[in-house]
């Protein structure tokens, strides 16, 4: 259980279950990068809204 919790999948490999171990890696992967996106995507929205209201 350690090794799931330090890497998503990593104990599911160990144990021989290669495929549940990669999907739930990639699951976690691809769960990490849509939410760091939407923040990044969101910080530039708040910045142009500050920027606007500045104009105004």
């Amino acid at each position: 259980m350690l090794r799931s919790i330090l890497v998503p999948g990593w104990g599911h490999a160990a144990i021989g279950s290669h495929t549940r171990g990669g999907f739930y890696f990639g699951f976690q992967a691809a769960t990490t990068y849509t939410f760091l996106r939407t923040r990044a995507r969101l910080s530039e929205v708040r910045a142009r809204v500050a920027h606007q209201e500045i104009l105004i």
